[in-house]
């Protein structure tokens, strides 16, 4: 299967239809640990990083 790319754009499309009080959740792993936001990361020109930790 090709691997699925999410642009800036595809999330600010997305993202528009939200209010700016709406939680966003990044879900779990397998073990049912939750992934939280950790930062962005700028990781060329064109290519942007968006960073989870597990919170333990």
């Amino acid at each position: 299967m090709p691997e699925q790319v999410l642009t800036v754009g595809d999330l600010k499309r997305e993202l528009a239809k939200w209010s700016d009080e709406t939680e966003i959740d990044f879900g779990a792993t397998e073990a049912r640990t939750p992934l939280v936001f950790y930062r962005f990361k700028k990781r060329g020109d064109k290519l942007l990083q968006i960073e989870l930790n597990e919170e333990h």
